[in-house]
């Protein structure tokens, strides 16, 4: 019953290497909220920490997806919420949101008109048995946090056993790297 207000501090800030896209889609939200969010050590340390309570409210509890897991209730994580509360983590699992399935299929609705090139992609795609392999680089590098080669190559491997005559359609910031990973397997591989 509150009203949703999202959290972009994130992808405003200055060394953050991504940009806040959620308006793109059919998403109903009240407001945005943003404070200074700095990447020193002080910063995680504690600065953030004080930015974002100020901007929350020091007495705003908080859920986080760890207490969640820690408590074993995914299939009901929100339904003991009484008031305003700010809600952090990944949020993986889809056993979070069952319940919730129906307003998250009509909400993620992507707004904007495609480009004459997207719209043949999406037809393309749409009339093969078609594999999606999205290799997310640019930030993940950075942080020490991106998948190796033979990630993609044992899933690769795995959905050509699964999909009869698979077409994969690859998607990266750096397509390259991509390309020099999978390319010399034996299958139809169209990187955008």
């Amino acid at each position: 019953g509150e009203k949703l207000a999202l959290d972009v501090s994130t992808q405003e800030a200055a060394w953050f290497f991504r940009n806040f896209d959620l308006s793109n889609y059919a998403i109903e939200y009240d407001k945005k909220i943003s404070y200074r969010l700095g990447d020193k050590w002080y910063d995680h340390l504690f600065l953030n920490h004080l930015f974002r309570r100020l901007a929350i409210g020091f007495f705003t509890p908080t859920l986080s997806e760890r207490m969640v897991n820690d408590a074993g209730c995914r299939d009901n994580a929100f339904g003991g919420l009484r008031r305003k509360t700010y809600i952090t983590g990944d949020w993986e699992s889809e056993k979070f949101f069952e319940k919730y399935k129906d307003d998250i299929k009509r909400m993620y609705i992507y707004q904007k008109e495609l480009s004459e090139p997207a719209q043949a992609w999406m037809i393309e795609i749409k009339s093969s048995n078609s594999v999606a392999v999205h290799a997310r680089r640019g930030d993940y590098v950075r942080m020490n946090a991106s998948l190796k080669s033979t990630y993609f190559r044992n899933a690769i491997s795995l959905m050509s056993e699964k999909v009869k005559d698979p077409i994969f359609y690859c998607f990266s910031e750096d397509v390259d790297w991509l390309r020099n990973a999978v390319g010399d397997m034996p299958f139809n591989f169209k990187c955008a």
